[in-house]
């Protein structure tokens, strides 16, 4: 061991300089290790979204590769939904959010408003389940997000349940009464008509409910946020 004693920001300086060009080529190699994964890793997720690509209702993870389509990388997501969005998301630093561990259910839509507030010039997109969307008090988000104008798309991935809820239960308890009954009590859900909400504030709202309405119906949603108004798209998906 070697004791160096000095200007800390000096020091530093001084081992980078020392350090530079070692084992360069043992960290290109390593890189492109992880780039090679990283694109297969897409890749093989891809395929999967396009295997749902005809479903009715939809498969979220082909929602969320065709949510990637019409972004692209320069849109900031707060994903709030186990829809497979984080594959398909930006690979830009800071353009991807998801479940803090201190979080709670709801969290998303103010986050984006937050997000909005702060970088006004950036494209804001919460995806949200059915059931995140009711406990982040919807009104009151859409309420703000007019008043302050904070245009912000809002993708509704509506499975019509808590389906979290559904497979907590039946993981813990797979020969019990919630998995005998026809229906998981206290998960399904009515289907909502969000985009009603949404409009009700001023905002672009849209349904979605078969796979060749969903391109043209985000389109839409983005070009109204793009001209200062709030949107929301709700996608009928099913549960997985």
């Amino acid at each position: 061991h070697l004791n160096i004693q000095g200007d800390p920001a000096e020091v530093l300086e001084g081992l980078l300089q020392a350090l530079e060009g070692r084992n360069r080529r043992k960290i290109e190699k390593r890189g492109k290790v992880v780039r090679d994964l990283h694109e297969e890793t897409f890749r093989q997720y891809a395929l999967k979204a396009q295997e749902g690509a005809s479903d009715v209702p939809l498969s979220p993870h082909w929602v969320s590769y065709q949510l990637k389509k019409v972004l692209g990388d320069e849109a900031i997501v707060v994903n709030e939904y186990d829809n497979g969005m984080r594959p398909f998301m930006s690979r830009l630093p800071g353009h991807y959010f998801c479940n803090p561990h201190a979080g709670y259910l709801g969290w998303g839509l103010g986050t984006a408003l937050g997000l909005k507030l702060a970088l006004p010039h950036k494209v804001i997109v919460a995806t949200v389940g059915d059931g995140s969307y009711i406990f982040s008090v919807p009104t009151a988000c859409h309420a703000v997000s007019a008043a302050y104008g904070l245009p912000v798309l809002t993708v509704v991935y509506n499975n019509r349940c808590w389906n979290a809820v559904r497979r907590a239960t039946l993981s813990l308890y797979p020969q019990g009464w919630a998995a005998r009954a026809e229906t998981c009590p206290l998960s399904e859900l009515p289907l909502g008509h969000f985009e009603k909400v949404c409009e009700a504030f001023g905002g672009h709202g849209e349904m979605v409910q078969r796979p060749e309405e969903l391109i043209p119906a985000l389109e839409r949603a983005l070009k109204a946020v793009n001209g200062g108004r709030q949107a929301l798209v709700n996608v009928l998906c099913r549960a997985v």
